[in-house]
């Protein structure tokens, strides 16, 4: 089963998760004015309201995460995936079960002044069957980006008949599903299977920009090592490059050797050199994550005070 999540502002950012692809739900809504007839229904009962909040409640919903949605949420090693940048697409291995394909900065839709809020959509995928239909979408991509871009971006839809967003689920799902089938049978490199092969953890990366630059962009905001990925695609230049395929090369026998006839207090000494290094970092890794933290709840006020305005100005304009 191939699960999808976004990252998309209506009414400021929030992480949905947006259905699967075993799902025949045509659409999913996010109506965040429905809380607010029902609160409203209770001060002040209204049997047309009523009415229509009863039909809404029936409508198939996109699920806000937090962590409460335990049973929805993606797992967290991917949440820098969501929260960083470093990448415009990439398609990588979670564990020997579950793979993930994810594309940041997709055009959303324009607001009264032409302006377009970018969002990121994520698949993961938990079986063989799901990882051969990713490596399909991640061949397509290559070939097809801006196409793929414009087809995501018509999926979430400003509903002026239900007053809020609406997501188009049976659209995703028919066009991974047309995308797997023509591409299924295409000879490419692109496949998760050959980097498992190699150890690489990273089948696809895809980038704008300079090649090297964006090596040492995917290190520093995704934690991705150059070594791990197997794939790049430079948007830019249109064109694919497989990383160094060769293996590492084994200790060899004379270095083995030296180390196992080395003094015990040599090694002692080695050790405790890494060891000490390693500790040095602690603390800068602890400021960091400290850092991260306080931004994450910085951002979560700013989200929760535009949902409080949110409602007063819609609760004005009803009244």
């Amino acid at each position: 089963m191939i699960k999808y999540y976004a990252y998309y502002s209506h009414g400021g950012y929030k992480d949905f998760y947006l259905g699967c692809n075993a799902e025949d739900t045509k659409s999913r809504y996010f109506l965040p004015l429905l809380q607010v007839h029902e609160q409203r229904l209770i001060e002040k009962p209204n049997a047309e309201l009523q009415k229509e909040v009863d039909r809404q409640r029936q409508l198939p919903m996109l699920t806000v995460l937090t962590d409460l949605t335990v049973e929805y949420n993606y797992p967290d090693c991917l949440r820098r995936m969501v929260s960083h940048s470093g990448y415009k697409a990439l398609y990588r291995r979670i564990d020997s079960r579950r793979t993930v394909f994810a594309i940041r900065d997709i055009p959303g839709t324009k607001d009264a002044y032409g302006r377009s809020t970018p969002f990121c959509i994520m698949m993961v995928g938990d079986s063989n069957d799901d990882t051969a239909t990713l490596d399909c979408l991640a061949r397509y991509m290559t070939q097809h980006l801006t196409d793929l871009e414009q087809f995501l971006s018509t999926l979430f839809v400003n509903d002026v008949a239900e007053n809020g967003l609406r997501f188009d689920l049976r659209l995703l799902n028919n066009e991974i599903d047309r995308i797997a089938a023509s591409n299924s049978a295409k000879p490419s490199s692109i496949a998760m299977e050959e980097s498992d092969k190699l150890g690489r953890q990273v089948c696809l990366f895809a980038h704008y920009g300079e090649y090297t630059n964006a090596l040492d962009l995917l290190q520093r905001e995704q934690g991705i090592d150059c070594s791990c990925v197997d794939i790049i695609y430079s948007i830019s230049e249109n064109r694919t490059r497989r990383m160094n395929t060769q293996p590492e090369p084994p200790i060899s026998r004379q270095a083995h050797s030296a180390w196992q006839t080395a003094p015990d207090k040599d090694k002692v000494q080695t050790l405790l050199s890494l060891i000490k290094n390693f500790k040095e970092q602690l603390p800068r890794i602890g400021q960091h994550e400290q850092r991260i933290a306080q931004l994450e709840e910085q951002v979560s006020q700013l989200e929760r005070r535009i949902s409080q305005l949110e409602r007063l100005l819609n609760q004005s304009k009803e009244q």
